[in-house]
C-alpha cells in the first residue's frame, strides 16, 4: 500500500512538473502589471495555455482557476525561497519548485523589490 502512495505522489510531481514547463512558455501570466496592453497579453496567453494544460495533462482550468493556481504556487515557492525567512539554510525544492523559482528569480531575495528612483 505505501507503494501506491508514493506512486501517486511521483505522480503528482511529475503533472505539476508538466504543468510548470507549459507556464514557462508564457512568462507573461507570472507578471501582475494591470496595463490594459499587458491585460490583453495575459488574456490571449491565459487561453492558449489552457488549451496546452488541456491537452498535454487533461486537466480543464478556466482563466480565474488557472490564475488562482499560478498565484498559490507562486506564493509557496517564494516562501520557499525567501532569505529573510529561511535564515540562508540550504533549500530543497521539488522540481517544479526549481522551474518556478528560475522564472520568478531565485537569486534575487523577492520580498524586497529595487526599484529605481530619483532623488531630484
Amino acid at each position: 500500500m505505501d507503494s501506491e502512495t508514493t506512486d501517486t505522489e511521483e505522480f503528482n510531481g511529475e503533472k505539476q512538473l508538466g504543468f510548470m514547463k507549459i507556464i514557462e512558455k508564457f512568462p507573461i501570466l507570472l507578471n501582475k502589471s494591470q496595463i490594459p496592453s499587458i491585460k490583453a497579453k495575459k488574456e490571449k496567453a491565459f487561453k492558449e495555455a489552457i488549451e496546452k494544460i488541456k491537452e498535454m495533462i487533461g486537466q480543464e482550468f478556466d482563466v480565474k482557476g488557472l490564475g488562482k493556481k499560478i498565484s498559490r504556487m507562486k506564493a509557496d515557492v517564494k516562501s520557499k525561497i525567501d532569505m529573510n525567512r529561511t535564515g540562508n539554510k540550504k533549500i530543497h525544492l521539488k522540481a517544479w519548485e526549481k522551474v518556478m523559482a528560475d522564472l520568478l528569480g531565485r537569486d534575487s531575495n523577492p520580498s524586497i523589490l529595487k526599484v529605481p528612483v530619483s532623488l531630484f
